[in-house]
């Protein structure tokens, strides 16, 4: 009879164990939503800096630790190529600087868009990076996030969320 007792004390502490390490992450909680130019959203960390750069179409948003970072680049394209084929060209524009794209996906964002995930590492500085590549009209958005190898890994599942949370109004465009 105590040994059935033990062992139900144990189970009972091994799920109280396993669902405390599950929260559910909630973006309004964690994060603050950001609006670009009225047509661009995107939820980024609380306590995060951000910064926006009018010039340039970027915001870039530090993390207090300044170990990791994102960045929202808008960028104006010419081509008359696909989204895939476009996605296809920024990889090897990003492996033409030494990076290395580890895996490209297309992926529907929290808004229902249609977007790529483009993962990758650059060996020289042990950087690992995610990034969301979308396509609106004649323009592509790149939100991305960039840490060290370590702090990447233990943090791009909450960082994918927030990186999930891009929405781009297809109404309207950015311009410079």
């Amino acid at each position: 009879m105590k040994i059935k007792r033990f062992l139900l004390m144990i189970a009972l502490v091994c799920l109280c164990a396993c669902g405390a390490q599950h929260q559910a992450f909630n973006l309004e909680k964690e994060g603050l939503l950001y609006s670009y130019s009225d047509n661009v959203m995107f939820y980024y960390p609380r306590n995060w800096r951000l910064e926006k750069d009018d010039l340039k179409l970027s915001v870039d948003i530090q993390a207090p630790n300044s170990r990791e970072a994102m960045f929202l680049d808008v960028y104006a394209i010419e081509d008359r190529n696909t989204a895939s084929e476009l996605v296809q060209i920024y990889c090897t524009k990003l492996e033409n600087l030494g990076v290395s794209v580890t895996a490209s996906s297309e992926i529907h964002l929290t808004s229902g868009q249609s977007a790529y995930r483009i993962d990758g590492e650059n060996g020289r500085d042990g950087t690992c990076f995610s990034e969301i590549v979308l396509y609106v009209g004649n323009q592509q958005y790149v939100f991305s996030y960039i840490a060290e190898q370590a702090t990447y890994e233990e943090n791009i599942s909450e960082m994918w969320e927030f990186l999930m949370s891009l929405s781009v109004n297809e109404a309207q465009s950015v311009t410079s």
